[in-house]
């Protein structure tokens, strides 16, 4: 997964994260369901007003995807919203709390320590980072320019050592499955800088700022789908637990 023109699907990638994402992330929306996988639309599943992709799309073979499903949307005020946040972790600071914040660097380093310098991601790496430049592409599919909505952070959050261990089995970059990142020596490592850094175990952070983007599909270009839905939202992520990108960033943007 180094470009849209090479993109392919990973296995690996999150594989064995999805039972962290409930204890060391906040919460989506419930009616997010795992439907199938974004390169498999429209997948028969009819025409949205709305379709949500939360903190996955730098994953897909993006061109593909955003062409597809424009065709899914409504031509009267369909539109593809996208979500950015980081939910494993809160703002740095330091403002006084109810219990210390977690050691955010001092995990980070523990982790390139036992997986080396590059940040991982399944089988590969990612030297650069996720792609970007996700507006060009939603232009090309003829979106319209996006509409930005900011949702201000700023809520203490507190975590137990359970919580915080999981937040970071949440990732791509430290998944169970990245070599030796599955229990043992790396979990027993971060475990110990949890107790260095909170002896009882429980820490505070305040949440992070959250941002969507949302894109109308251009009228002009519009075909009126059969039998569309008036009032269905579907995520269309590929897999349960995809967004673990550490950094809020806005593609559009």
């Amino acid at each position: 997964m180094v470009s849209d023109s090479m993109s392919e699907w990973d296995e690996t990638l999150y594989a064995g994260s999805a039972e962290f994402y409930a204890a060391g992330r906040l919460p989506y929306p419930l009616a997010l369901a795992e439907v199938l996988r974004a390169e498999d639309l429209p997948g028969g599943l009819g025409a949205f007003r709305v379709v949500s992709f939360a903190q996955s799309f730098h994953w897909l073979d993006r061109p593909r995807v955003a062409a597809a499903v424009r065709r899914m949307l409504v031509p009267d005020g369909g539109m593809c919203v996208f979500v950015h946040a980081t939910t494993h972790e809160g703002v740095p600071g330091d403002d006084v709390l109810p219990h210390p914040r977690p050691p955010r660097e001092a995990i980070a380093s523990l982790v390139r320590d036992y997986l080396g310098p590059l940040r991982r991601a399944g089988r590969g790496v990612l030297p650069q980072g996720t792609l970007s430049g996700e507006g060009d592409i939603f232009r090309a599919a003829g979106f319209q320019e996006p509409t930005r909505l900011d949702v201000a952070g700023g809520l203490v959050v507190e975590r137990s050592a359970d919580e915080t261990v999981a937040s970071v089995f949440s990732l791509s970059s430290a998944a169970p499955t990245c070599s030796v990142t599955g229990g043992g020596a790396f979990e027993r490592d971060l475990r110990g800088l949890l107790r260095e850094t909170s002896a009882t175990g429980r820490s505070s952070e305040r949440t992070r700022d959250i941002s969507s983007n949302s894109g109308d599909r251009h009228h002009r270009l519009a075909r009126a789908p059969a039998g569309a839905s008036t009032h269905v939202s579907r995520s269309c992520r590929r897999r349960r637990g995809v967004g673990g990108r550490p950094g809020t960033r806005c593609p559009w943007g």
